[in-house]
């Protein structure tokens, strides 16, 4: 049959008619059927099918086509097309898409599922997800991860990329990035970075935190983090740990007295 007498058998047919049509059809004699179509048409035998034979169209199409498919779309359709797709079927889609369309994609989907579409992908895969991506996204990206998550998003990063990361991230998140990392990787943030963003790092720090940043740096290093701070700042720090060690003498003859 031409494409043109299929169009003829397909009008004033109800879904579940085309459905039947569909029964015993191999994908290649499904394929005909869709040359010639419109997105629409498509879309038309879409409704009323389950997600299995959605899976069954896709078997033997071309990147492209399923591109073809995807424009005139709504998210919510896209988001049903994904479920009961294995990872390396989400990363087949993928390939060919511009980045624009990833963001569409990731409209109307819950952090679980960005966190489902990482799974399986390398850290390039992941970087060419961040490109062209608001500050705002890759915050909304890092909800509900954890922090070996973050870090194996860091590796392979160069630093400006780690610090486009900080910007618009408030001092708790920041602290949140350093929870669970070695000394190195909190010097290797620091490394390109300005005194003034050191300092904004230090802000909402608590003393043993910033003891904690000293831990393993050079003499040079904590001579370089007081460069650009106030004399008042310096004060500060000598005051905050001079009370810290009160407390500690104070909270260790009570114990004894306790005894």
């Amino acid at each position: 049959m031409h494409v043109d007498e299929i169009d003829g058998m397909k009008i004033g047919m109800h879904v579940d008619e085309i459905n039947e049509m569909k029964i015993g059809m191999h994908v290649d004699e499904i394929d005909e059927m869709k040359i010639g179509m419109h997105v629409d048409e498509i879309d038309e035998m879409k409704i009323g099918m389950h997600v299995d034979e959605i899976n069954e169209m896709k078997i033997g199409m071309h990147v492209d086509e399923i591109d073809g498919m995807k424009i005139g779309m709504h998210v919510d359709e896209i988001d049903e097309m994904k479920i009961g797709m294995h990872v390396d079927e989400i990363n087949e889609m993928k390939i060919g898409m511009h980045v624009d369309e990833i963001d569409e994609m990731k409209i109307g989907m819950h952090v679980d599922e960005i966190d489902e579409m990482k799974i399986g992908m390398h850290v390039d895969e992941i970087d060419e997800m961040k490109i062209g991506m608001h500050v705002d996204e890759i915050n909304e990206m890092k909800i509900g991860m954890h922090v070996d998550e973050i870090n194996e998003m860091k590796i392979g990063m160069h630093v400006d990329e780690i610090d486009e990361m900080k910007i618009g991230m408030h001092v708790d998140e920041i602290d949140e990035m350093k929870i669970g990392m070695h000394v190195d990787e909190i010097n290797e943030m620091k490394i390109g970075m300005h005194v003034d963003e050191i300092d904004g790092m230090k802000i909402g720090m608590h003393v043993d935190e910033i003891d904690e940043m000293k831990i393993g740096m050079h003499v040079d290093e904590i001579n370089e983090m007081k460069i650009g701070m106030h004399v008042d700042e310096i004060d500060e720090m000598k005051i905050e740990c001079m009370l810290m060690k009160l407390k500690m003498k104070i909270e260790c003859m009570l114990m004894k007295l306790m005894k």
